[in-house]
C-alpha cells in the first residue's frame, strides 16, 4: 500500500489504492467483526475516490469506487443502527451514480441506480428508535 499511496499516482494506481482500502474494510467488517476499523478503511477509500473523480471526472472507475466507498460506509452505519448516517451515505451513492451517468453516459453505472434507490427507501423505513425510552 505504501507504493500505491504516493504522489503523483496514476489514475489506475489511485483506483487500485481505493480498491485496496475497500477490500481491507471488507475484511475488517466481515472476518474480524471490527466495524470501526472497517469504516476507517472505507473512509480512506472514499478520500482517494473523491480526489480521483475531482481530478479526472471522465475516469469511469473513479465513479464506481466513489459509489462503492459510500455504500460500504452506509452498510456499516446501518448495521450499527445509525440509520440517519446510513441514509446520508446511501443518498450520496444515488447522487454519485446519477452524476456519473450524466457525465459518462454509462449504461452500467445507470443500472446501479435502482439498487441505490431501494437502499435509500430501506433506510427511510428502518426501525425508529425513540430518543427517550419513556415516550
Amino acid at each position: 500500500m505504501q507504493i500505491l499511496n504516493k504522489t503523483p499516482a496514476t489514475n489506475h494506481e489511485r483506483d487500485l489504492l481505493s480498491l485496496a482500502y475497500i477490500n481491507l474494510g471488507s475484511t475488517y467488517a466481515g472476518d474480524f467483526n471490527d466495524p470501526q476499523k472497517a469504516e476507517d478503511y472505507y473512509q480512506r477509500a472514499l478520500a482517494v475516490a473523491e480526489a480521483l473523480v475531482a481530478d479526472h471526472p471522465d475516469y469511469r472507475t473513479g465513479w464506481v469506487r466513489l459509489a462503492a466507498a459510500n455504500r460500504e460506509i452506509a452498510d456499516v452505519r446501518y448495521s450499527q443502527g445509525d440509520y440517519q448516517a446510513a441514509l446520508v451515505h446511501f443518498r450520496t451513492c444515488l447522487r454519485v451514480v446519477r452524476e456519473g451517468t450524466a457525465k459518462l453516459t454509462d449504461a452500467q453505472i445507470r443500472g446501479a441506480e435502482p439498487f441505490y434507490m431501494l437502499r435509500v427507501a430501506d433506510s427511510c423505513t428502518a426501525p425508529v428508535i425513540p430518543l427517550r425510552p419513556d415516550k
